[in-house]
């Protein structure tokens, strides 16, 4: 009996670490994911936000996001990001449309401009297959519900272990 709690507490560790892993992801992490210039994830009111240092919203839904060329795009969600080519969004638009958003600079002074699929291929070098996407819709991010996976986990460890103790004790 001891074995099998022992490898339930082996196998929910490495779980915590994969889930971990994945809110930092998803900026709702307990430690903080840097992203390239300053930029950082973030995990607010049921969404996923890219901030600065300061914690400001750059990229905070549901906003007006302005981009280069004076040109205001009405954002409902950032559906996903990459930091191999620079840190580039996927958002959803209020009209349902989905663009990309090139987010570069220091955090300082930031400059967004809407990216066409050709420009992500020039980025790419053609090999748009290669850029490897997070996913942070809310389904993706668990929601949110960071906090209640995790209290999950630390309730398995130690019902796990409770049990390898009693049958230590019999």
């Amino acid at each position: 009996m001891r074995i099998a709690a022992a490898v339930v507490v082996v196998l929910l560790l490495l779980s915590g670490v994969l889930v971990e892993r994945r809110a930092c992801q998803c900026g709702g992490g307990i430690l903080s994911t840097s992203l390239p210039d300053g930029f950082r994830a973030d995990w607010f009111n049921g969404t996923f936000w890219l901030t600065d240092t300061d914690g400001w919203g750059v990229i905070a839904p549901p906003a007006e996001l302005e981009v280069t060329g004076g040109t205001n795009l009405s954002v409902r969600r950032v559906r996903r990001y990459t930091v191999d080519r620079g840190l580039v969004a996927e958002v959803e638009l209020a009209s349902g449309d989905v663009t990309l958003v090139a987010v570069e600079g220091p955090a300082d002074s930031i400059s967004m401009s809407r990216l066409a699929p050709e420009d992500l291929r020039r980025r790419a070098d053609s090999d748009t297959r290669s850029i490897r996407w997070l996913d942070v819709r809310p389904e993706s991010c668990l929601f949110g519900l960071f906090w209640a996976v995790r209290a999950a986990f630390v309730v398995g460890i130690v019902g796990a272990l409770g049990v390898a103790l009693r049958s230590r004790t019999k």
